[in-house]
């Protein structure tokens, strides 16, 4: 199978993600937001039982959580009330904001996963917000974190890089001797709570340059390490 055949099913998920934004921006009583709603679940139907596993496993995770995701975040709005939740601050009802500041209100409710910022922001669950600081700096400052992780990224990638070859299946951890097994396990937990840091560090870059979020919203991604005997201390 050629990467050309997954195309359809990229771009479906694609859709679906951008008329879940579209859908949360405009009004929610109207038919538009119905139309866009019934798009978005046609488009994850499409993808959940028509698609053919594509030629990159790993594509299809992705498209999976954000499915996953986008169910759970639809779900709140249409059932939970989660289109009358408002930021700290906010004191025009959601349904009356200006164009401008729906799109804002929108682009947070799509991805502050969190309620970072919410009236419903939890306290007691994640970890303290860090002070506030310049744009800049805080900017800086996630670059710094960036270049560590992605140093660590490249690190972690050498046992997996330099395994030695097997006569079993190379993609079996079982197939390598019992020391390498371990180092391959531990190297692939690091390399996932690096990932997620990255991705986490990008994310808060591009939402503090372009004013969608405060520096003082992003506290670490996953609790310390001395907290994690409950998972949701290790998830901050």
């Amino acid at each position: 199978m050629a990467f050309r055949d997954d195309i359809p099913s990229y771009v479906a998920c694609i859709l679906a993600l951008w008329m879940f934004l579209v859908a949360l921006i405009v009004n929610p009583t109207s038919l538009l937001a119905r139309l866009l709603f019934f798009g978005l679940i046609s488009t994850a139907f499409y993808c959940s039982f028509l698609w053919i596993t594509p030629t990159y496993p790993f594509i299809a995770y992705l498209n999976g959580c954000q499915i996953a995701f986008s169910f759970l975040r639809v779900s709140d709005f249409l059932f939970l009330g989660g289109g009358e939740r408002k930021i700290q601050g906010q004191k025009t009802p959601t349904h009356d904001l200006s164009f401008p500041d729906k799109i804002r209100w929108g682009w947070q409710y799509a991805f502050n996963v969190r309620w970072i910022g919410w009236e419903d922001e939890p306290h007691r669950v994640i970890s303290p917000r860090p002070k506030r600081t310049t744009r800049t700096r805080f900017v800086l400052w996630q670059f710094l974190k960036l270049i560590g992780y992605t140093t660590i990224l490249d690190i972690c990638t050498l046992p997996v890089a330099l395994r030695p070859p097997v006569s079993g299946d190379p993609w079996l951890t079982s197939s390598y001797p019992l020391v390498w097994r371990y180092t391959l396990m531990l190297v692939t937990i690091i390399i996932a709570y690096v990932v997620l840091n990255i991705a986490y560090a990008i994310s808060s870059i591009i939402m503090v340059i372009f004013k969608f979020s405060m520096t003082d919203e992003w506290p670490s991604f996953f609790g310390p390490i001395a907290g994690t005997y409950s998972l949701r201390r290790f998830w901050g």
